[in-house]
């Protein structure tokens, strides 16, 4: 009987290659070193993962603290995000070990870095705690979400539900295979959605746009679909394309770019500066109505957010910040203009 021809492939891990005979299932690694190394790096990967998703929830309730405090918020809300902050940090202390771990470190040169003995931090820190830790974090923001049904942090499989019906869902995308850095939170999704509402607005093709800014109809889609983070001169080229004005668009870039929140205005373009950011933050909401705002926030009257978002007025800071957080944006990025403004106005009545 004539032996069959060799079945020849290429190592997953390697890519060295791999003859196989006989029977038998196609083996996809050389040896048994590749396969472990394989696990190890997709286990590394995961791990990864985890601490940078517990870290941006921290994050996140860090942020809406501030909120809070800016907004003189009542105790019960300070509360609520301090102790998911807490059960956030345990969890993210037992991700980074579990990390540590499977990059080779040692319990011993755990317990080095953290001051305990070898038994101590592998005990601290066995599996059975890193998952009840995880499970702990897991619960607290399932509490959060069911409190108050509206924005959670980022971390969570299913994406936060609208505030009101004008404003889609928030979509967290990761760092992409090319590793181009993605969204990765709020600020980042609200300018893409941004962008996205002015080439809908404007009827144009991506095709169209793509040759109207000078570049590819792919990566424009990509910049639409928040994958990438266009510069400056990408957001201002596609504003101007779709009839809008750059400037509404600055807050949400300068956010995105991981910059400081705007720099002290002058006083002669604090008021024109404000109502930019406003209307940026409206963009990214599809332009939804004052009503659609103020849905959810019974403190908000229709009237006054509706002479906000079309540049009318200039409201008390507790109803701004209010408005910005219903928009989905971070009061703090807002409020120096928002005090230039203002001084402006007082100089001027």
């Amino acid at each position: 009987m004539t032996p069959s021809a060799p079945r020849i492939g290429t190592c997953v891990y390697c890519s060295r290659e791999i003859r196989q005979t006989g029977p038998g299932r196609t083996r996809i690694y050389c040896n048994t070193a590749c396969s472990s190394a394989a696990k190890r790096r997709s286990s590394n990967s995961e791990r990864t993962n985890e601490t940078r998703k517990v870290a941006e929830d921290i994050r996140w309730h860090a942020e809406q603290l501030l909120a809070a405090a800016q907004d003189d918020a009542p105790l019960q809300e300070h509360r609520l995000h301090c102790d998911a902050i807490r059960t956030a940090l345990e969890a993210h202390e037992a991700a980074a070990v579990a990390a540590a771990r499977n990059r080779g470190q040692t319990w011993a040169e755990i317990g080095a870095v953290v001051g305990l003995t070898t038994d101590a931090a592998r005990h601290r820190w066995n599996a059975t705690r890193h998952q009840g830790a995880m499970a702990r974090h897991q619960q607290r923001t399932g509490q959060w979400a069911a409190q108050h049904g509206t924005a959670t942090a980022p971390s969570e499989e299913t994406p936060p539900q609208p505030v009101y019906p004008g404003l889609p869902p928030g979509i967290y995308v990761r760092e992409t295979e090319d590793g181009d850095a993605g969204l990765h939170g709020p600020s980042l999704n609200q300018l893409s959605l941004a962008l996205s509402h002015l080439q809908r607005a404007s009827g144009r093709s991506l095709r169209d746009l793509a040759d109207a800014i000078d570049c590819s109809a792919s990566y424009l889609c990509r910049v639409l679909s928040g994958e990438r983070k266009p510069s400056w001169r990408v957001v201002e080229r596609l504003a101007s394309a779709c009839g809008g004005h750059p400037e509404d668009l600055q807050v949400l870039w300068r956010e995105a770019s991981g910059l400081e929140p705007l720099p002290q205005w002058r006083e002669d373009s604090a008021v024109r500066a404000f109502h930019a950011s406003i209307r940026g933050l409206h963009l990214a909401a599809s332009r939804a109505p004052a009503e659609d705002i103020c849905a959810g926030a019974k403190e908000l009257d229709p009237n006054e957010v509706a002479s906000l978002i079309h540049g009318e007025d200039i409201l008390d800071w507790p109803t701004v910040s209010r408005v910005i957080r219903q928009l989905r944006g971070q009061p703090g990025r807002i409020l120096p203009v928002w005090k230039a403004a203002m001084t402006k106005n007082e100089q001027d009545a």
